[in-house]
Protein backbone atom coordinates (compact mmCIF):
# COMPACT_ATOMS: atom_id res chain seq x y z
CA UNK A 1 0.00 0.00 0.00
CA UNK A 2 3.20 1.94 0.45
CA UNK A 3 4.05 1.99 -3.02
CA UNK A 4 0.75 2.97 -4.33
CA UNK A 5 0.06 5.78 -1.61
CA UNK A 6 3.61 6.90 -3.56
CA UNK A 7 1.84 6.77 -6.98
CA UNK A 8 -1.21 8.72 -5.97
CA UNK A 9 0.77 11.19 -4.06
CA UNK A 10 2.90 11.83 -7.78
CA UNK A 11 0.03 11.67 -9.47
CA UNK A 12 -1.96 14.35 -6.98
CA UNK A 13 1.44 16.63 -7.57
CA UNK A 14 1.16 16.32 -11.17
CA UNK A 15 -2.52 17.51 -11.40
CA UNK A 16 -2.04 20.02 -8.58
CA UNK A 17 0.35 21.73 -10.94
CA UNK A 18 -1.30 21.40 -14.28
CA UNK A 19 -4.74 23.33 -12.12
CA UNK A 20 -2.28 25.73 -10.66
CA UNK A 21 -1.16 27.06 -14.36
CA UNK A 22 -5.23 26.63 -15.29
CA UNK A 23 -5.17 29.51 -12.85
CA UNK A 24 -2.28 31.55 -12.94
CA UNK A 25 -3.02 34.76 -14.90
CA UNK A 26 -6.71 35.02 -13.91
CA UNK A 27 -5.68 35.76 -10.31
CA UNK A 28 -2.51 37.56 -8.74
CA UNK A 29 0.07 35.63 -7.69
CA UNK A 30 -0.66 36.73 -3.88
CA UNK A 31 -4.42 35.88 -4.25
CA UNK A 32 -3.59 32.27 -5.51
CA UNK A 33 -1.25 31.43 -2.78
CA UNK A 34 -3.95 32.99 -0.09
CA UNK A 35 -6.75 30.94 -0.90
CA UNK A 36 -4.63 27.70 -1.36
CA UNK A 37 -2.74 27.88 2.06
CA UNK A 38 -6.18 28.77 3.60
CA UNK A 39 -7.65 25.58 2.19
CA UNK A 40 -4.43 23.94 3.03
CA UNK A 41 -4.28 25.15 6.60
CA UNK A 42 -7.64 24.12 6.95
CA UNK A 43 -6.65 20.66 6.32
CA UNK A 44 -3.77 20.00 8.62
CA UNK A 45 -5.79 21.78 11.23
CA UNK A 46 -8.38 18.99 11.08
CA UNK A 47 -6.05 16.22 10.92
CA UNK A 48 -3.96 17.46 13.37
CA UNK A 49 -7.02 17.50 15.71
CA UNK A 50 -8.52 13.82 14.49
CA UNK A 51 -4.92 12.41 14.88
CA UNK A 52 -4.56 14.12 18.52
CA UNK A 53 -0.92 15.43 17.74
CA UNK A 54 -2.15 18.95 19.10
CA UNK A 55 0.02 18.58 22.12
CA UNK A 56 3.22 18.87 19.89
CA UNK A 57 2.43 22.31 19.28
CA UNK A 58 2.73 23.28 22.93
CA UNK A 59 5.22 21.34 23.81
CA UNK A 60 7.55 22.87 20.96
CA UNK A 61 10.15 25.34 21.89
CA UNK A 62 10.40 28.41 21.30
CA UNK A 63 12.88 28.59 18.79
CA UNK A 64 11.07 25.66 17.29
CA UNK A 65 7.83 27.74 16.91
CA UNK A 66 10.07 30.92 15.22
CA UNK A 67 11.74 28.37 12.79
CA UNK A 68 7.95 27.14 11.91
CA UNK A 69 6.48 30.23 11.45
CA UNK A 70 9.40 31.94 9.39
CA UNK A 71 9.43 29.00 7.65
CA UNK A 72 6.19 28.83 6.22
CA UNK A 73 5.91 32.41 5.35
CA UNK A 74 9.64 32.28 3.56
CA UNK A 75 7.78 29.07 1.38
CA UNK A 76 4.87 30.63 0.26
CA UNK A 77 6.04 34.10 -0.35
CA UNK A 78 8.99 33.35 -1.96
CA UNK A 79 8.79 29.84 -3.05
CA UNK A 80 4.33 29.56 -3.63
CA UNK A 81 4.59 32.85 -5.66
CA UNK A 82 7.61 32.24 -7.84
CA UNK A 83 6.74 28.70 -8.41
CA UNK A 84 2.85 29.72 -10.08
CA UNK A 85 5.16 32.43 -12.08
CA UNK A 86 6.94 29.92 -13.29
CA UNK A 87 4.41 27.70 -14.14
CA UNK A 88 2.58 30.85 -16.08
CA UNK A 89 5.88 31.86 -18.01
CA UNK A 90 7.64 28.53 -18.86
CA UNK A 91 4.55 26.51 -18.83
CA UNK A 92 4.35 23.29 -17.15
CA UNK A 93 6.01 20.70 -19.27
CA UNK A 94 9.15 22.84 -18.80
CA UNK A 95 9.00 24.49 -15.34
CA UNK A 96 7.45 21.41 -13.50
CA UNK A 97 10.49 19.29 -14.15
CA UNK A 98 13.24 21.55 -13.61
CA UNK A 99 11.55 22.94 -10.73
CA UNK A 100 12.18 19.09 -9.32
CA UNK A 101 15.11 18.55 -10.54
CA UNK A 102 17.00 22.17 -9.09
CA UNK A 103 15.32 21.09 -5.75
CA UNK A 104 16.56 17.28 -5.92
CA UNK A 105 20.39 19.25 -7.01
CA UNK A 106 20.72 21.99 -4.04
CA UNK A 107 19.13 19.62 -1.69
CA UNK A 108 22.13 16.86 -2.36
CA UNK A 109 24.68 19.62 -2.30
CA UNK A 110 23.52 20.91 0.98
CA UNK A 111 23.75 17.51 2.57
CA UNK A 112 27.13 17.19 1.43
CA UNK A 113 28.12 20.17 2.18
CA UNK A 114 26.03 21.08 5.81
CA UNK A 115 25.56 17.68 6.64
CA UNK A 116 28.52 15.45 5.71
CA UNK A 117 26.59 13.08 3.68
CA UNK A 118 28.55 10.53 1.25
CA UNK A 119 28.20 10.87 -2.34
CA UNK A 120 28.00 7.38 -4.72
CA UNK A 121 29.26 6.64 -8.31
CA UNK A 122 25.23 6.25 -8.87
CA UNK A 123 24.45 9.89 -7.44
CA UNK A 124 26.93 11.35 -9.56
CA UNK A 125 26.11 9.75 -12.57
CA UNK A 126 22.03 10.98 -11.40
CA UNK A 127 23.33 14.83 -11.02
CA UNK A 128 24.97 14.25 -14.39
CA UNK A 129 21.98 12.76 -15.60
CA UNK A 130 19.45 15.73 -13.98
CA UNK A 131 21.92 18.64 -15.80
CA UNK A 132 21.75 16.86 -19.10
CA UNK A 133 18.02 16.61 -18.86
CA UNK A 134 17.27 20.12 -17.17
CA UNK A 135 19.94 21.44 -20.11
CA UNK A 136 17.32 20.13 -22.80
CA UNK A 137 14.53 21.26 -20.96
CA UNK A 138 15.88 25.06 -20.76
CA UNK A 139 16.44 25.55 -24.25
CA UNK A 140 13.97 27.77 -25.83
CA UNK A 141 12.90 27.23 -29.79
CA UNK A 142 12.45 29.89 -31.39
CA UNK A 143 10.21 28.73 -35.14
CA UNK A 144 10.04 31.44 -37.70
CA UNK A 145 11.82 34.05 -36.16
CA UNK A 146 9.60 34.00 -33.02
CA UNK A 147 9.71 37.45 -30.63
CA UNK A 148 12.43 37.18 -28.64
CA UNK A 149 10.02 38.57 -26.03
CA UNK A 150 8.20 35.30 -25.82
CA UNK A 151 11.95 33.53 -25.73
CA UNK A 152 12.84 35.64 -22.91
CA UNK A 153 9.71 34.95 -20.96
CA UNK A 154 10.45 31.35 -21.15
CA UNK A 155 13.83 31.79 -19.69
CA UNK A 156 12.21 34.08 -17.06
CA UNK A 157 10.43 31.17 -15.73
CA UNK A 158 12.63 28.93 -16.24
CA UNK A 159 15.44 30.65 -13.95
CA UNK A 160 12.08 30.99 -11.61
CA UNK A 161 11.78 27.61 -11.86
CA UNK A 162 15.03 26.71 -10.24
CA UNK A 163 14.73 29.97 -7.70
CA UNK A 164 11.66 27.75 -6.55
CA UNK A 165 14.06 25.03 -6.37
CA UNK A 166 16.43 26.60 -3.96
CA UNK A 167 13.40 27.70 -1.68
CA UNK A 168 11.92 24.45 -1.40
CA UNK A 169 15.72 23.05 -0.32
CA UNK A 170 16.14 26.06 2.73
CA UNK A 171 12.51 25.16 3.53
CA UNK A 172 13.07 21.31 3.43
CA UNK A 173 16.17 21.91 5.56
CA UNK A 174 14.13 23.61 8.40
CA UNK A 175 11.84 21.44 8.48
CA UNK A 176 14.26 18.55 8.99
CA UNK A 177 15.73 20.67 12.03
CA UNK A 178 12.27 20.76 13.50
CA UNK A 179 10.90 16.85 13.02
CA UNK A 180 12.84 16.26 16.31
CA UNK A 181 10.31 18.60 18.40
CA UNK A 182 7.38 17.75 16.26
CA UNK A 183 5.74 15.35 13.62
CA UNK A 184 4.86 16.60 10.08
CA UNK A 185 1.60 17.26 10.80
CA UNK A 186 1.48 19.24 13.68
CA UNK A 187 4.82 20.90 11.73
CA UNK A 188 2.48 22.14 9.02
CA UNK A 189 -0.61 22.90 10.65
CA UNK A 190 2.07 25.69 12.62
CA UNK A 191 3.80 26.38 9.23
CA UNK A 192 0.70 26.93 6.92
CA UNK A 193 -1.45 29.52 8.66
CA UNK A 194 1.13 31.87 8.67
CA UNK A 195 2.05 31.71 5.00
CA UNK A 196 -1.00 31.89 4.15
CA UNK A 197 -1.97 34.94 6.00
CA UNK A 198 1.09 36.14 5.41
CA UNK A 199 0.40 36.00 1.26
CA UNK A 200 -3.06 37.27 2.06
CA UNK A 201 -1.67 40.41 3.70
CA UNK A 202 0.56 41.22 0.47
CA UNK A 203 -2.96 40.87 -1.27
CA UNK A 204 -4.18 42.82 0.16
CA UNK A 205 -2.13 46.00 0.18
CA UNK A 206 -0.73 45.53 -3.46
CA UNK A 207 -3.26 47.41 -5.94
CA UNK A 208 -6.53 46.00 -6.56
CA UNK A 209 -6.41 44.28 -3.44
CA UNK A 210 -8.17 41.14 -2.35
CA UNK A 211 -11.06 39.72 -4.56
CA UNK A 212 -11.93 36.39 -3.66
CA UNK A 213 -14.58 36.20 -6.24
CA UNK A 214 -12.25 37.87 -8.85
CA UNK A 215 -12.98 35.17 -11.45
CA UNK A 216 -16.00 33.75 -9.53
CA UNK A 217 -16.98 30.34 -7.47
CA UNK A 218 -15.65 27.69 -10.41
CA UNK A 219 -11.85 29.28 -10.06
CA UNK A 220 -12.51 29.18 -6.29
CA UNK A 221 -13.57 26.01 -5.94
CA UNK A 222 -10.13 25.32 -7.85
CA UNK A 223 -7.71 26.79 -5.57
CA UNK A 224 -9.96 25.50 -3.10
CA UNK A 225 -9.31 22.15 -4.45
CA UNK A 226 -5.54 22.53 -4.97
CA UNK A 227 -5.23 23.80 -1.36
CA UNK A 228 -7.35 20.77 0.50
CA UNK A 229 -6.84 18.14 -1.83
CA UNK A 230 -4.23 18.48 -4.10
CA UNK A 231 -1.53 19.40 -1.59
CA UNK A 232 -3.16 18.74 1.79
CA UNK A 233 -4.26 14.48 0.84
CA UNK A 234 -1.22 14.42 -1.42
CA UNK A 235 1.18 15.36 1.46
CA UNK A 236 -0.59 13.01 3.96
CA UNK A 237 -0.02 10.21 1.37
CA UNK A 238 3.84 10.79 0.81
CA UNK A 239 4.46 10.74 4.70
CA UNK A 240 2.09 7.56 5.41
CA UNK A 241 4.38 6.04 1.96
CA UNK A 242 7.47 7.25 3.30
CA UNK A 243 6.24 5.37 6.29
CA UNK A 244 5.09 2.18 4.97
CA UNK A 245 7.10 2.15 1.91
CA UNK A 246 10.40 3.48 3.24
CA UNK A 247 12.15 6.80 2.13
CA UNK A 248 13.76 5.29 -1.40
CA UNK A 249 11.10 3.60 -2.43
CA UNK A 250 8.96 6.81 -2.20
CA UNK A 251 11.40 9.27 -3.22
CA UNK A 252 11.72 7.45 -6.32
CA UNK A 253 8.17 7.29 -7.04
CA UNK A 254 7.61 10.68 -6.28
CA UNK A 255 10.09 11.49 -8.87
CA UNK A 256 7.41 10.00 -11.49
CA UNK A 257 5.58 13.05 -11.23
CA UNK A 258 6.89 15.53 -14.02
CA UNK A 259 5.85 12.32 -16.39
CA UNK A 260 2.36 11.85 -15.40
CA UNK A 261 2.56 15.54 -15.52
CA UNK A 262 2.90 15.54 -19.59
CA UNK A 263 0.09 14.06 -21.25
CA UNK A 264 -2.24 16.37 -19.28
CA UNK A 265 -0.60 19.29 -20.31
CA UNK A 266 -1.17 18.21 -23.57
CA UNK A 267 -4.76 17.16 -22.94
CA UNK A 268 -6.04 20.48 -20.57
CA UNK A 269 -3.55 23.20 -21.25
CA UNK A 270 -2.80 22.47 -24.97
CA UNK A 271 1.38 22.51 -24.36
CA UNK A 272 3.19 21.38 -27.10
CA UNK A 273 5.03 18.92 -25.71
CA UNK A 274 8.01 18.73 -28.03
CA UNK A 275 10.04 15.41 -28.98
CA UNK A 276 13.14 17.16 -26.66
CA UNK A 277 10.83 18.15 -23.97
CA UNK A 278 9.29 14.21 -23.72
CA UNK A 279 13.55 13.44 -23.48
CA UNK A 280 14.45 15.92 -21.48
CA UNK A 281 11.78 15.14 -18.78
CA UNK A 282 12.47 11.56 -19.35
CA UNK A 283 16.22 12.11 -18.36
CA UNK A 284 15.62 14.17 -15.71
CA UNK A 285 13.42 12.22 -13.69
CA UNK A 286 15.75 9.44 -14.26
CA UNK A 287 18.51 11.17 -12.38
CA UNK A 288 16.52 12.56 -9.78
CA UNK A 289 15.78 8.44 -9.05
CA UNK A 290 19.37 7.76 -9.27
CA UNK A 291 20.09 10.87 -6.95
CA UNK A 292 17.41 9.45 -4.21
CA UNK A 293 18.62 5.85 -4.41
Amino acid sequence: MGELAALISAMEAALTTILMRSQAGKFKVWEMSAVMGLFLSLFYLIVTIASGQVDDLWHASGTAIAIGLTSGAFGFVFGNSTYIKALQYAGVSKAFPVSRGAYVIFTLAVGLLVFDEAITPITAIGVLLAFVGMFALTRTEQVNGAAAGTSSRVKLGLVLAVAQGMVATLVTISIRILLDEMSVIPLNALRMPVGAFAMLAIAYVTPGGFKIMRNGRRSLAILAFIGFIGMGTGSLLFVYAVSEAGVAKTAILSTTSPLFALPLTALFLKEKVTLRILAGTIVTVLGIALIVL
